[in-house]
């Protein structure tokens, strides 16, 4: 099944605000406090299940840490050991097995319940908020020339970090007054050593197309995220443009470019005119701060100022609604004046 996205979120909050509390309810309903309270060694059972919860959750921590600081993958450990949904569950197995007495099965719930309620407590008083980083996108472009220097130069710096490489030294010594590009070989060696690998993006735009293969072959062993590469037109006798594209590598040529802005200067003049505006634009951005995480479009708090049109989401394009709930990683295309894409962006993609 395969149900829109606006009736995943509907039935995802029927869920968490119907059904789970109902079954919350009905699990302290079944708790027998008095029979569990006049036997001795199942309370001594809770404080030794805490502990076997919290260590099940120890090998996690050193995952946290790659991402957070050591007090912070502590917290997320306390708080990884608020389970309950499955604990009862199995809880009821072993009842019907008659390998847990009822007292014991109560012992395993309220120790789940404490850790559920302590659980939080403890992130909170461990956790201590670090500061928001915003993440540059760090694009790299093969071939310093007409085609990539220009737009290197007007890539934003406070969202993009870039750096050139070019294997000719006349194009090294022409710009390298101008922008920061390095002299390389086409070798994966060189490259390496320049740290042309160590990008977001890769751009290539060397004017020999067979380089520019070469040079995508290589990218995809060095397992670069996003290659973007340029090509003549299409020759029919051969496969490798096709090839690249069901790699996932982006490819584009001056012919295709030009034919496409012609077409859209006659079909959709006032799309255009946006692409070049002054003032307004059209904008791309991706959701990476966790407060934005579950919030529904309409209450974004800059909503008054753009109009979404797209949400890219898992390679799919999900049409947006005002209740359509904003996931991690979604790509937001809007329009909107270019004066507050740069707060919007601040917001939105800060690391948090």
């Amino acid at each position: 099944l395969g149900p829109r996205q606006e009736t995943q979120d509907k039935l995802t909050s029927l869920g968490y605000g119907f059904f789970i509390p109902i079954f919350f309810i009905v699990t302290g309903a079944n708790l027998d406090l008095k029979a569990l309270v006049a036997d001795p060694k199942s309370l001594s059972l809770i404080p030794l299940v805490l502990i076997g919860f919290f260590i099940a959750k120890i090998g996690l921590i050193p995952v946290l840490r790659r991402r957070f600081k050591p007090q912070n993958a502590l917290a997320g450990g306390f708080l990884l050991t608020t389970t309950i949904t499955l604990v009862i569950p199995t809880l009821t197995v072993g009842r019907n097995l008659d390998i847990l007495s009822d007292q014991q099965s109560g012992a395993f719930t309220l120790a789940a319940v404490i850790a559920c309620v302590a659980g939080p407590i403890l992130f909170n008083t461990f956790f201590q908020p670090e500061p928001e980083h915003f993440k540059k996108t760090k694009v790299t472009f093969i071939g310093g020339n007409l085609l990539t220097v220009p737009i290197a130069q007007h890539l934003s710096p406070d969202r993009y970090e870039v750096k050139l490489v070019t294997d000719k030294p006349e194009n090294y010594h022409t710009y390298n007054s101008e922008i920061n590009i390095a002299l390389a070989a086409y070798t994966e060696s060189a490259l390496k050593a320049a740290g042309a690998y160590d990008c977001d993006i890769m751009v290539l735009g060397d004017f020999d197309a067979d380089t520019n293969y070469d040079l995508a072959t290589m990218a995809l062993a060095e397992k670069v995220p996003r290659i973007i590469a340029r090509f003549a037109p299409k020759d029919a006798t051969s496969d490798r443009y096709d090839r690249l594209r069901a790699q996932g590598v982006e490819v584009f040529n001056a012919l295709e470019a030009n034919v496409a802005l012609l077409r859209s200067l006659i079909e959709t003049p006032s799309t255009l005119q946006i692409l070049d505006d002054t003032v307004a634009g059209i904008y791309e951005i991706t959701v990476r701060n966790s407060r934005f995480a579950g919030l529904e479009l309409k209450n974004l708090p800059f909503i008054d100022d753009i109009t979404v049109s797209q949400i890219y989401r898992n390679k799919k394009f999900v049409a947006p609604h005002g209740d359509t709930q904003i996931h991690l990683g979604d790509h937001l295309i809007f329009s909107g004046d270019k004066h507050v894409i740069r707060d919007i962006r601040e917001q939105v993609e800060k690391l948090n």
